[in-house]
């Protein structure tokens, strides 16, 4: 089976992502750190396959996704509802 979850090739990627956060994930990140959120581990630019998750937590396979002004062309619509088709073949929500 292949490697789905943070593949080498997006590290980078992944690690400009943590360093850079948006105002809005900087304020969700504050809530869900050290297992705040009821004892939940949350994930900060989580790679599932081809794509990169704003937050996960792996013990209730949930991710979560902070969209902004860019999510809202057809376009960027049209690739987050493939990126959930995608990651729901995991049985992740």
């Amino acid at each position: 089976m292949a490697k789905i979850f943070n593949r080498k090739k997006q590290k980078r990627l992944r690690q400009a992502f943590r360093n850079s956060p948006t105002k809005a994930e900087a304020l969700v990140w504050s809530a869900l750190k050290g297992k705040q959120l009821s004892g939940f581990k949350f994930r900060r630019q989580q790679g599932v396959g081809s794509y990169i998750l704003d937050f996960y937590c792996p013990m209730a396979k949930l991710g979560v996704e902070i969209d902004g002004e860019t999510q809202w062309t057809k376009r960027e619509r049209l690739h987050d509802q493939r990126k959930e088709d995608y990651i729901g073949k995991f049985g992740l929500e």
